[in-house]
């Protein structure tokens, strides 16, 4: 019903944005080094290259939301993160989702209040983020294969962001299998999808060139684990009669259609920001 669902968000109009670009590509390589990593998880469902999840998680076995274990890497996690030009990055791919879905990040933001404020111990990875967690693709050749990012929120939105020194005519190319799309997507351009649900993948790149990327989400468990009070599903549901629990499978059943009207279309959007 010409709802917006993804946005192409390009790249900021800072004239020092190629700069930073490369100060981030620079800085991931540097790094890339340090990291502690299995042979076994070199390759992943998503593609063959290094990625490293920092922020907090829920699903997967944890019976409550926590920080991701990150290990040997925490040091190399916590510099990258800590830089001036991740915390642009983070803050400009936050602009877009506020400014195109603004129903849908007020809902993410509400969540990360209510997590941190329960549980302190519980660490965003940047100050005021609505994402509760990132993924630093180390590379060096990030080529991701057509997938969806299932555990995320089934009607929520992601950033993918990428990075690196490649020839964005030649490769590294977007493609939205659902959409028949296949966009140019270079070193600093973000796109806001709904992962959980669009399959997405990226070309292959020249050989000798880099290709890293940036994603920052939530998963949708952590907002089951507010929406029950601070519950697993499993407590939760114990905690119900028979009639609570048929509602409760009812209002499950119309949680996308409630989601998808936190989208907006473009004549909403015109007539918020006109008021």
């Amino acid at each position: 019903d010409g709802r917006i669902f993804a946005v192409l968000g390009g790249q900021p109009r800072g004239r020092d944005w190629s700069r930073v670009v490369a100060s981030m590509a620079e800085a991931i390589e540097a790094k890339r080094s340090q990291l502690s990593i299995a042979l076994a998880d070199l390759i992943h469902r998503r593609g063959a290259f290094t990625a490293v999840l920092k922020g907090i998680i829920h699903g997967n076995g944890t019976t409550l939301p926590v920080n991701a274990n990150l290990k040997a890497n925490a040091e190399v996690m916590d510099e990258l993160f800590a830089r001036d030009d991740f915390k642009r990055l983070s803050r400009h791919n936050e602009a877009l989702f506020q400014v195109w879905v603004p129903n849908l990040y007020a809902k993410y933001v509400e969540l990360m209040k209510k997590l941190c404020t329960n549980d302190p111990r519980l660490k965003p990875n940047f100050e005021g983020t609505a994402f509760a967690a990132s993924t630093l693709n180390f590379g060096p050749v990030t080529e991701s294969l057509p997938h969806t990012d299932f555990n995320n929120l089934s009607y929520g939105l992601c950033t993918v962001t990428a990075l690196g020194n490649f020839d964005p005519t030649r490769g590294g190319h977007l493609v939205l299998w659902d959409l028949n799309l296949v966009v140019e997507f270079p070193a600093g351009a973000t796109i806001l999808l709904p992962s959980a649900v669009l399959r997405h993948s990226n070309t292959a790149i020249q050989p000798g060139e880099r290709r890293y990327s940036f994603t920052q989400y939530t998963s949708g468990g952590l907002f089951r684990w507010v929406e029950h009070g601070f519950r697993s599903v499993s407590k939760y549901m114990a905690g119900l009669s028979k009639i609570e629990k048929a509602e409760e499978e009812r209002l499950a059943g119309e949680r996308w259609n409630e989601g998808m009207h936190l989208y907006c279309t473009v004549d909403e959007l015109k007539a918020m920001y006109a008021a």
